[in-house]
Parts: C-alpha cells; structure tokens; sequence
C-alpha cells in the first residue's frame, strides 16, 4: 500500500545518509546489511530458526532508539544494572530520537504514515504518546505461553553469542518478570487514562 511506509532493517541499521524513493531496492547498505546477518548467522548458529533475518525485511523500530542510549535492544546483551536503569529513567528522550530519526528518514522518501513494529512500548506508553499524540496503536493479544519461550530463546541465543555462561532459566527468569511488568504497567495505564483507549485496537 503506497500510502504507508515501513522501516526496513538496513535502514534502521545505517541511517545516514537519507534514503531515498528513487534507489530504496538498490542502496548499497542493502548488500552491507545482508553481510552483517550471515555473519551473525555464523557466530549464532541456528539464529534464523528462531528469527527471520534480512536486510529488506521490516525491522523493530526499537533500534531507532539506541540513538538515545535508552533502549530495550540492548537486553540482549544482559547487562542487570543497565536494564534497573532502563526501567527507571525518563523515556522522553528515547522517543524523541526516535522521532527525529523518522523524519530523517522520510526526509527523501515520504508516505501519509508510517506502520511500524515495536512492542516495547508498554513499560513507556504515557511517553510513547506525549511524542505521538496522533498514533494508532494495535496491540495484539497472545498466549504468554507462546510468548515467553520465543522471547526467551531468542535473547538466549544473542547471550550465548557473546558469553560462556548463559544459564537459559536465568534469561526465561528475567523476561518472565520484564514481560509481566510492562503488560502490568501498559494495562495499568489504560484502565486509569480511558481516553488513551481511543488509539488502541485490540
């Protein structure tokens, strides 16, 4: 659909300079990327049967966030203290950056809006929205059962890339109590502002 646009993982992955409309299919960041994800591939043997990688794939916006430091990406490297901070400190930031980095984006490539990917906005949804007053959110409702061992054996394989002690019922602890805590927070937040019901779609 022309009028929505998308953010693909190279862009999120090499954001400057501007994309443009014109080249999107044939950047050369397209081919980078794609190098970048056979080599993870190969440090994290068997990654792909439990994520779909690819340069031209859409990607989570979360990645855009790293701009500020403030970021839940970087869980993945299991770091306790960072992720204390994380749940504690101001967001605002994050979704500022975030912000910039769209406009930046469309800067040479615009749609009427943007269909993004992100379901890290639970622990922050009060931010999420004094930035995007105007934003439709779709908020799925799975089986944490399903859920829980996807998250978690995908965090489990990026750790096991970059240590050799990875205890993978620590990593399904962890998210276990990251995931009920911003479920909490977000429904939480929409039973006390039912005004911020009319952007959701369940």
């Amino acid at each position: 659909n022309r009028a929505f646009r998308h953010l693909s993982t190279w862009e999120a992955d090499s954001l400057f300079p501007h994309p443009e409309e014109r080249t999107y299919k044939t950047d050369p960041r397209i081919q980078s990327s794609n190098k970048t994800y056979e080599f993870l591939r190969y440090i994290c043997q068997g990654i792909d049967a439990i994520h779909e990688m690819g340069a031209e794939l859409p990607q989570e916006c979360i990645l855009l966030q790293e701009l500020s430091i403030r970021s839940r990406s970087f869980l993945s490297y299991h770091v306790p203290s960072y992720m204390r901070w994380l749940e504690s400190c101001d967001m605002t930031p994050s979704y500022q950056w975030h912000k910039k980095a769209l406009q930046y984006l469309q800067y040479k490539f615009k749609r009427d809006r943007w269909v993004l990917k992100n379901p890290h906005q639970f622990w922050s949804m009060d931010k999420f929205l004094d930035v995007y007053p105007d934003a439709v959110l779709v908020q799925t409702h799975r089986n944490v059962n399903d859920v829980l061992p996807s998250i978690t054996s995908l965090c489990a394989k990026i750790q096991g890339c970059y240590t050799k002690k990875l205890d993978p019922f620590v990593v399904g602890e962890e998210m276990l109590t990251s995931l009920s805590c911003g479920i909490n927070i977000l429904m939480q937040y929409r039973h006390n502002n039912k005004w911020a019901n009319n952007h959701f779609i369940d």
